[in-house]
């Protein structure tokens, strides 16, 4: 229920249904850890990133809870705090959470060209499906809006399940300003962005 809130804007509904889960399982990681980004998502990142390190006590190789503390980074624009995080994710998982499309992101905003450019290759060339969404987010970092947004076509043509938490990645500034932005975001059927909150 909680993920369903986000994709609809209801940040505080959303904090408050897995506020619930975490009452039933304090010591739970995952929940922990959703719980920062629901904080962060709500608009409280410092909130949110105090409360994803406290579960990175309770389970210091809980691989997830580092993705999502990148997430909640990037979402506060710590960039390089997000970079950091997102490392420790792909560390941490071996890999296999594939953070690459945020990690490639975060590089490139922070103006690590040369750690974007050969993590877009590696998921360009892994020799399996990679959803054009994940490649947009590389993109987008990069400065390239008009490929990000041509990605993000065709990832809406792949009807990808991803789409559906659209707003709720934490695009550059350059791509959300643009008008393409909320005309993708009401084609996927995402509520207007002065409906969320």
């Amino acid at each position: 229920m909680t993920w369903l809130h986000f994709a609809r804007g209801e940040f505080v509904a959303a904090l408050t249904c897995i506020r619930e889960a975490q009452r039933a399982d304090p010591l739970a990681p995952i929940v922990n850890s959703h719980v920062g980004l629901a904080l962060a998502y709500a608009g409280h990142t410092d909130q949110g990133a105090e409360q994803i390190l406290k579960t990175l006590e309770l389970d210091p190789d809980f691989a997830l809870a580092y993705y999502h503390l990148g997430t909640v980074y990037s979402v506060g624009a710590q960039l390089d705090r997000a970079v950091e995080a997102f490392e420790s994710a792909d560390r941490k998982s071996a890999g296999s959470l594939g953070p690459d499309r945020l990690l490639g992101c975060a590089y490139a905003s922070v103006g690590r060209r040369e750690d974007a450019l050969p993590t877009l290759q590696r998921m360009e060339h892994c020799g399996g499906y990679v959803s054009p969404l994940e490649l947009a987010y590389v993109h987008a970092g990069l400065g390239d809006v008009d490929s990000a947004f041509r990605l993000l076509e065709h990832a809406v043509e792949d009807r990808s399940a991803d789409l559906v938490r659209f707003r709720l990645h934490p695009w550059p500034a350059s791509l959300r300003r643009d008008p393409r932005f909320e005309a993708l975001a009401g084609r996927i059927g995402l509520p207007a962005a002065s409906a969320q909150g």
